[in-house]
């Protein structure tokens, strides 16, 4: 998602390498890429401009991620540095974060009394993550977990909906599910008034 809100306000190409602050040695080197023969109070309105991009894509960036992932991006002098060290935290399809973010999934759990459009965005993230290092859970299994996640109070939506849905041949998706929880957590809402 950072990614898409970068590339919308133009500031993807600070860490995708093709923009370099003017008067660099090298691609965001430390300390802003000082300027070849230039001194600290010497910055060119190049070279400031190009701070100034670089400052607002760390924005969108900080904004983006989660509270307990920014003390690992916190000394990062650019933002290519902030992006470098997410994708080396994050950005790896492995083996072991495959099947962590799987566990996630399998054993996310709502209790009685949480908000449903909480629940729904957790198991969003999850799947999102998943999508993110190329593993797709299929429909029907999103779906199942989904359901099999709700509390007990859920019990008659779920009987319902599992009922309903062996004469339908076609499978439920899991925006379809999403949109008839939301339904179901506002008809409850609008019963207690």
């Amino acid at each position: 998602m950072a990614k898409n809100v970068l590339v919308g306000k133009g500031l993807w190409d600070y860490v995708s390498g093709d923009e370099v602050r003017p008067g660099s040695i090298a691609p965001a080197t430390p300390g802003r890429g000082a300027a070849v023969g230039a001194g600290p109070s010497q910055v060119t309105p190049e070279q400031k401009r190009w701070d100034t991009k670089d400052a607002q894509a760390m924005v969108v960036i900080a904004l983006t991620i989660k509270r307990k992932i920014t003390p690992h991006i916190r000394s990062c002098r650019t933002f290519e540095d902030s992006w470098n060290t997410l994708q080396a935290m994050f950005g790896g399809r492995n083996a072991a974060r495959i099947e962590f973010l799987k566990k996630q999934l399998d054993k996310i759990q709502m209790d009685e009394g949480d908000d449903i459009v909480e629940h729904l965005t957790k198991i969003r993230d999850l799947k999102e993550q998943l999508l993110s290092i190329d593993e797709v859970i299929p429909e029907k299994d999103l779906v199942s977990k989904t359901l099999n996640s709700l509390p007990p109070s859920y019990l008659t939506f779920q009987t319902s909906l599992t009922l309903s849905l062996r004469a339908n041949p076609e499978p439920l998706h899991f925006e379809e599910l999403v949109a008839l929880l939301l339904q179901e957590d506002q008809s409850r809402k609008n019963k207690s008034l």
